[in-house]
């Protein structure tokens, strides 16, 4: 990704930058079918929730958010399940930023499916600097749990992936989980960018993240006082 445009001037010594282009992230959601990858995505985009969703082939969506008064733009992409579509949507994996390997925790098997769709990942033209994360979703349903969470856990820590549990019903730790990964590869991107002197002094509280729309996203670029606006601190 190209280094974005900076401003910079100094206070006390130390560089401070302000960001004008904005990032783009895409995050792909892979797992089995049933599992439930385009209800997480339309409770994060929509906070909403249907139940027996029909599977889908391929879709995608868009989401701005703003860390650090940085405006970025995620591309989430939801995959099917079905092993014949393998094949079709195994092409939309590369160039991935960031993957999410959706299980059930109520289906064994889809646990099981997990690192078939982590090695794909992991041979297919995957950004060097990506984020990978393991998501055990259905939490709502715990009295039908057939995976612990300390297995997700070990096999993510294993591995050095993200983990965590969510349920798109309840909406626990949905946007949580976006907001870490877009956190996650917000820091790498500064970190290539900037070195360590930047990536040491960000520290930002995931529940501050900020959600713009469309309009909101575009004034946020062009004008200084909406640019303004847009910062988290």
């Amino acid at each position: 990704m190209a280094k974005p445009k900076t401003k910079v001037k100094q206070q006390h010594g130390v560089e401070e930058r302000s960001i004008h282009l904005k990032f783009k992230f895409k995050i792909v959601l892979v797992g089995a079918m049933g599992v439930g990858k385009t209800s997480l995505i339309m409770q994060h985009l929509n906070k909403s929730f249907t139940p027996n969703m029909r599977s889908t082939i391929l879709d995608f969506f868009h989401k701005t958010i703003v860390i650090n008064g940085t405006i970025i733009v995620l591309e989430i992409w939801d995959t099917a399940g079905q092993e014949k579509f393998h094949s079709l949507t195994n092409m939309f994996y590369r160039n991935a930023h960031a993957v999410i390997v959706v299980y059930d925790i109520t289906n064994k098997k889809s646990f099981d499916r997990v690192p078939f769709h982590c090695n794909e990942f992991t041979s297919k033209t995957f950004m060097s600097h990506g984020v990978m994360a393991i998501v055990g979703n259905k939490t709502d349903l715990k009295d039908k749990r057939e995976v612990k969470s300390e297995e997700g856990l070990a096999f993510a820590d294993e591995n050095g992936y993200l983990f965590m549990e969510t349920s798109a019903k309840s909406a626990a730790n949905v946007d949580t989980l976006f907001a870490a990964i877009a956190k996650d590869l917000y820091d790498r991107e500064m970190f290539e960018t900037y070195g360590d002197d930047w990536l040491q002094s960000q520290v930002v509280d995931l529940d501050k993240i900020r959600v713009l729309s469309a309009s909101d996203a575009v004034s946020a670029h062009d004008k200084k006082k909406s640019r303004k606006k847009c910062l988290l601190f």
